[in-house]
């Protein structure tokens, strides 16, 4: 299996793993990545095509709540 597509497995797997509320699981996947750069990727463009999929307009929406929460703990 190529680390392409490992990475993609484990972008959904922490994704997946994040939407239960199991922090610390997708947390060991994260950290026993032997990719970080490539699972990285994939997880950018997983996260880019959930908010791709949501009615238009509300993808923006989620990213301007999730910047400014980020700009006011900063």
């Amino acid at each position: 299996m190529s680390k392409e597509t490992t990475a993609r497995l484990e972008a959904i797997a922490v994704t997946r793993a994040l939407s239960l509320n199991a922090g610390e699981d997708a947390r060991v996947m994260l950290t026993e990545t032997e990719h970080p750069a490539e699972l990285a990727h994939a997880a950018c463009s997983l996260a880019a095509s959930l908010l791709h999929t949501l009615v238009p307009g509300k993808g923006q929406i989620i990213l301007d709540r999730l910047t400014k929460a980020a700009v006011a703990e900063g």
